[in-house]
């Protein structure tokens, strides 16, 4: 085995191993691609790159597979060893697209939390605004 394939390996089973401790699971990348294969469209929709980072973690899971379980030259290259690296960089960040697609999420409920809010506080303003003015001409 080459020294690029022992040291893919070594990243991958750190990021697998932050994937499970970051996001509860048992399969680290695997099942965070699945995840991001069922959340797909609205993924895609909302979060810039979403696309091309699944498309490279299953590209990066093929590779790793291929290193494991096949004899001969893998045919990986330094650049499959930097996205790699990229990959875990982001999940610490909390820049991956799941934690990115969590967040549009977050600010939208908040938005909309705000939104309702606001308008219960147009309506209780209006409110006493009435109470007064019917006081005010003595109607009770």
């Amino acid at each position: 085995m080459r020294t690029i394939e022992i040291e893919f390996l070594e990243t991958y089973k750190e990021t697998d191993s932050l994937c499970n401790e970051v996001f509860h699971c048992e399969r680290g990348i695997s099942d965070y691609i699945g995840k991001m294969s069922d959340l797909y469209n609205e993924g895609n929709a909302h979060v810039e790159g979403w696309k091309e980072e699944l498309s490279t973690l299953k590209r990066l899971r093929r590779l790793r597979n291929k290193i494991v379980h096949e004899s001969g030259k893998s045919e990986c290259q330094r650049k499959d060893l930097q996205d790699l690296k990229a990959f875990k960089r982001k999940l610490k960040n909390e820049t991956d697209s799941l934690s990115k697609l969590d967040k549009y999420r977050g600010n939208r409920v908040a938005k909309r939390t705000w939104i309702v809010t606001f308008r219960y506080l147009i309506l209780i303003i209006i409110i006493l605004i009435i109470l007064f003015i019917c006081h005010q001409n003595g109607l009770f």
